[in-house]
């Protein structure tokens, strides 16, 4: 056997290095890692990207990092996840829109259940009207609604994974925030790195929009040539 696959290999080693050679690459992720504070507080010790922090960021009780791999974004073992669609006869659609968002999905979650299973049960109610109405419109297509839900198990440690899941593996094109301010703050971050636009019905604290519109204007400033620059400061002379 060995014999036989050595001249297999001598046969067709070309072709063999050509199929190396067309492989994709593996595509680089960015995840926001939540960990607990030191038991000193202090975030500030704890910072590995280049991203601004707030004044309060220091005495956090979570502190996060924006981690960059190829990796997939890991989380425990029975982690629960629920998706509802509307897609019966999916040949009648151009496509579907999906509604990602990261919940707590179970009774012991406690008041993090009870909020998370209204969220649920309206974007479900919302797929059964668009159904019922023939889809939504977009350029003269209809497309379908689904809904994709991953268990954050209502902590912050958790939540950037579960709402990365739902964008990577759900393919989630619109984002519902978690329950409270509190996982809010820490999963809008993960849709400004992937580029996903977050409803935010219950996090109502001011630092969720500050703190995630200053990493999305980071994030573009990164990408812009300085010509780009140039243009800018020149309109803004005007």
């Amino acid at each position: 056997m060995p014999g036989l696959l050595a001249r297999a290999l001598a046969l067709t080693g070309a072709h063999l290095v050509a199929s190396v050679l067309l492989c994709p690459e593996e595509k680089l992720h960015s995840y926001v890692l939540v960990t607990q504070a030191p038991s000193v507080g202090d975030c500030s010790t704890a910072v590995t990207d280049d991203y601004s922090r707030s004044a309060e960021y220091s005495s956090s009780s979570y502190c996060w990092n924006v981690v960059n791999t190829t990796s997939q974004v890991v989380l425990p073992t029975g982690t629960p996840e629920i998706t509802f669609a509307t897609e019966c006869n999916i040949l009648e659609y151009a496509g579907t829109i999906v509604i990602g968002a990261p919940a707590s999905l179970e009774e012991k979650n406690g008041g993090f259940f009870d909020n998370s299973l209204k969220l649920r049960r309206n974007c479900e109610l919302f797929a059964q009207l668009v159904q019922s109405r023939g889809g939504i419109m977009v350029s003269g297509s209809a497309y379908s609604v689904k809904c994709a839900f991953v268990g954050d198990s209502a902590t912050p440690l958790l939540t950037t994974a579960a709402t990365a899941r739902v964008v990577h593996d759900h393919g989630a094109d619109f984002l519902l925030s978690p329950y409270g301010s509190g996982l809010t703050i820490h999963a809008s971050k993960q849709a400004v790195v992937d580029g996903r636009l977050m409803l935010s019905p219950s996090g109502s604290s001011p630092a969720i929009y500050s703190e995630a519109l200053t990493m999305f204007n980071e994030r573009s400033g990164a990408a812009r040539t300085p010509t780009t620059k140039r243009r800018l400061a020149s309109s803004l002379s005007r």
